[in-house]
């Protein structure tokens, strides 16, 4: 028997337990820090719990993570359409979501896949003596948010959300009046900290700007979360920064893939 419901607090808590912040990285997010802003939905097969999907409205897409516990028992189409029909979804609706090689071949198998995956890898901090030292590098001010927030949008953050800007620490690096690179924080707990929306416009670039806000950020997250090992993603196809992290001191821990999916309806089973 096949069975959806949302998930309480509770079961939200006991999945907190057991997923491995690493290797399902977007999801451990869901049940952590966006706990209380996000919906999880779970499908139930003879009672067993076999995959659950988490929904946030905080993006500019709809944003979703997937967690399977029974891949051989999992109904996927079923949970992905019992969804739409929760959230009140219009037929056609994209979803956008992060997924491991394994994940990504039930999407796939379901027919939901909507464009060409995109290579994603999480690396994580792991020598601090490789950070490079401060320098003209200063703390974004609340009265700069509005243009910081403007300076990320016309270099490319898509995955910026203007929330970070107002409960986390951003930093700047500026030429003249103007910021010539910007970085911050997705995530600044002491769960988790993730860095993200880091920027040179471009003609700044190769001045090593990145680098050093990058290691700022590094140390400041290791102050937030002294005990959890500061992250970051970027595209796999980016293999420069990828190879600035590694000069950081980052070292790559999972690789995903960046998945668009329809949400479009099968025939629901309660």
């Amino acid at each position: 028997m096949i069975q959806h419901h949302r998930l309480d607090v509770g079961a939200v808590k006991k999945l907190e337990e057991i997923v491995d912040p690493e290797q399902d990285y977007l999801f451990y997010t869901y049940v952590s820090m966006r706990r209380h802003e996000a919906s999880f939905f779970g499908q139930f097969v003879n009672e067993r719990l076999t995959g659950v999907l988490a929904y946030t409205d905080k993006l500019s897409f709809p944003a979703f993570a997937f967690y399977g516990l029974d891949d051989k028992e999992l109904h996927l189409d079923l949970l992905v359409s019992y969804v739409r029909k929760e959230l009140n979804f219009h037929e056609g609706i994209v979803g956008g979501t992060i997924l491991s090689d394994v994940d990504l071949a039930l999407f796939q198998a379901a027919q939901l896949t909507v464009n060409e995956p995109v290579a994603f890898i999480t690396m994580k901090h792991e020598d601090d003596q490789k950070l490079l030292k401060g320098g003209l590098i200063e703390q974004i001010t609340e009265s700069e948010w509005e243009a910081c927030a403007r300076f990320l949008a016309e270099n490319g953050m898509n995955y910026f959300a203007e929330r970070e800007l107002q409960r986390y620490p951003f930093y700047a690096i500026r030429e003249g009046n103007h910021f010539a690179a910007v970085g911050g924080f997705h995530f600044y707990d002491k769960m988790l900290v993730e860095i993200g929306n880091v920027v040179t416009e471009p003609s700044f670039r190769g001045k090593g700007y990145a680098k050093a806000i990058t290691s700022t950020l590094t140390r400041v997250g290791k102050v937030c979360s002294p005990n959890v090992n500061v992250y970051l993603s970027v595209f796999a196809q980016n293999t420069i920064a990828i190879h600035v992290y590694r000069q950081l001191g980052f070292k790559v821990v999972s690789k995903k893939w960046i998945t668009d999916f329809s949400l479009d309806a099968y025939s629901i089973v309660k």
